[in-house]
């Protein structure tokens, strides 16, 4: 089976789903998933958003809604959408190809812990 026939066979299914239950965001992420696969950005974006108004805390839809806008090339809504994505799961398996994603965009770096070791260095002053 090729990979245009598993996307249409997929679509097939996340249309089933949003006319079963349209209230339902998995619909909606699942159609913008194949939308964002075919590089039809502006249909994951819709879908995207849609997921996101009915579940805002769709940790999945934020990541594949920064994808659609990244290659669209709008790095600001991307950055501010991965983030998001970031923050809801924190422990995403992703999470450093995210963080190269958006380093490519011109993110600013996050704040990171600062990290001591447990023994320090003895200074040596210039005479």
């Amino acid at each position: 089976m090729t990979s245009n026939a598993i996307f249409d066979l997929t679509l097939a299914d996340a249309n089933t789903a949003i006319e079963l239950d349209p209230k339902n965001s998995d619909g909606y992420y699942l159609r913008a998933h194949v939308s964002l696969m075919r590089a039809k950005y502006d249909e994951a974006i819709a879908d995207t958003t849609k997921a996101i108004q009915l579940d805002p805390r769709a940790a999945l839809a934020y990541e594949a809604r920064g994808l659609a806008y990244g290659g669209k090339g709008d790095a600001a809504h991307a950055i501010a959408d991965l983030q998001t994505y970031l923050k809801l799961l924190p422990n995403a398996e992703d999470r450093g190809a995210i963080e190269g994603v958006l380093k490519s965009l011109g993110a600013p770096r996050r704040c990171r812990r600062r990290r001591f070791p447990s023994v320090r260095r003895p200074i040596h002053h210039a005479r």
